[in-house]
């Protein structure tokens, strides 16, 4: 094989290695970003439920993750159900 084939040879392999790389990166990176969001929402429904409870001072706050979601429901003015 002649240098130069080689050398377009590896070249293209590099490429295609750098491609795999690159999705597994973008992949991996939209679900990070996704978990993140996931986060951002459920905090700013604890801020929501927060201020509402500061401005209500006979109402406990949630204290578990799941009674999050229903306090965020009683900000919007909404009964907990």
């Amino acid at each position: 094989m002649a240098p130069e084939d080689l050398e377009h040879v590896v070249a293209k392999a590099v490429g295609a290695a750098i491609a795999v790389v690159r999705d597994e990166f973008d992949s991996r990176l939209k679900s990070v970003e996704k978990r993140l969001a996931t986060i951002e929402r459920k905090l700013d429904q604890m801020n929501d439920v927060h201020k509402w409870c500061a401005i209500n001072d006979n109402v406990q706050l949630p204290v578990d993750d799941s009674t999050i979601d229903q306090g965020a429901n009683v900000a919007d003015g909404q009964a907990l159900i």
